[in-house]
């Protein structure tokens, strides 16, 4: 049967089969006496890696991974390349969590959203106003996924995967026609939606619309929605969107989500100590790579949007409260609950130090960040 039609079957033992051949052909060099590239990676095993992401390479996070990938294998010697799977190509956006764990792939780009009863603890990062600060929300995922057992194993023991780090994403936009600077405009609109933004639209009298991210375009051409909102700005421009509704706007949100970096662990603990810890290495350098290719490519969807007839605004402060105080403290609320019946002892100190973190980090290491909103904004 091969390998992929089996479903579910897991790929592990093929991995720990190519380190057991790499052990014996390493052992057999030796005692023959030879010489070669075979040991100048530190005795890492001979690996072919598969990956899966929902996002194209030209995004920023596909930007980030490919460095990654890229890196992997310059760092082995070559002896540890990954087959990418990019656009949805093998797993679509909501199949990548379940490819991950079975072994259907090694590596994964995921969110969580699509399956988010089974990441109550991590859905923390839906509690809007927190910030806009992408390398501190990185900061603050991967810290607390070291530190806090009940975080970590909601992914390792009851998922089957290790992340490789958190991915951070920017404020969640909004784009429509005609320019937005109150939030009254929403009373009454009807707008794409999803996620937490469904529910922030709701209480300030917005219809939100569950349109699929590929079907927005349509949608607004034909008028069916006023508004799309929970999109990020370098999403905006390769779905053409800034053609039917180009004046982009933030309220104020905040991060609205994240994507995670990810791995089987059943992968994950087949590997040699010496390649864990060259992916670690990695992993920490992963996050400073995500910020370079988030600017670029931000930059360039703002070029792009402004040279279009387009523009970028955010809301005042003023507007911004109006928003904070119609939605109160309810997603604060519904996360401890849920974050409660998972087996989280006190969500509300798991939830303040996952803020403390963040805003050291936004204070200290990520003091100069910079939205792609608030620079295009500027311009």
């Amino acid at each position: 049967m091969d390998e992929r039609s089996a479903g579910t079957g897991r790929r592990a033992p093929r991995i720990r089969a190519a380190a057991a051949l790499a052990a014996v052909a390493l052992g057999a060099a030796a005692c023959g006496g030879a010489t070669g590239g075979t040991q100048e990676a530190g005795g890492v095993e001979e690996l072919e890696l598969q990956m899966a992401s929902f996002l194209s390479p030209t995004t920023a996070q596909g930007q980030a991974i490919t460095w990654w990938m890229e890196q992997l294998e310059e760092r082995t010697g070559g002896r540890v390349t990954v087959e990418p799977f990019w656009d949805a190509s093998l797993l679509g956006a909501e199949e990548v969590r379940d490819g991950v764990r079975d072994g259907r792939v090694e590596l994964g780009n995921m969110t969580y959203a699509y399956t988010p009863s089974d990441f109550p603890i991590t859905s923390m990062v839906e509690v809007p106003f927190l910030g806009d600060n992408i390398g501190a929300q990185i900061r603050a995922l991967n810290s607390l996924y070291q530190s806090d057992q009940a975080f970590r194993g909601e992914w390792e023991e009851k998922q089957g995967i290790k992340v490789l780090s958190f991915i951070g994403i920017p404020p969640a936009l909004t784009g429509a026609k005609e320019p937005v600077t109150t939030v009254d405009w929403y009373r009454g609109r009807t707008v794409r939606a999803s996620g937490f933004f469904v529910r922030a639209l709701e209480a300030v009298g917005g219809n939100p619309a569950a349109i699929p991210v590929p079907e927005t375009y349509e949608a607004m051409r034909t008028g069916t929605i006023e508004a799309y909102g929970g999109l990020i700005l370098d999403v905006i421009t390769p779905l053409s969107l800034h053609e039917v509704g180009g004046q982009i706007h933030d309220p104020g949100l905040g991060h609205y989500a994240n994507s995670t970096w990810t791995m089987s662990m059943d992968s994950w603990e087949s590997l040699s100590p010496e390649l864990r810890a060259i992916i670690e290495e990695l992993n920490a350098e992963f996050p400073e790579q995500l910020l370079i290719a988030a600017e670029r490519t931000e930059d360039e969807a703002c070029t792009t949007i402004l040279e279009s007839g387009g523009s970028a605004t955010i809301f005042s402060a003023e507007q911004t409260q109006i928003w904070r105080d119609a939605i109160g403290d309810a997603p604060m609320r519904a996360w401890m609950d849920k974050a409660a019946t998972a087996g989280v002892a006190d969500p509300a100190a798991l939830y303040e130090q996952f803020r403390s973190i963040y805003q050291e980090a936004e204070t200290g290491e990520y003091a100069d960040y910079r939205s792609g909103i608030e620079r295009c904004a500027s311009r």
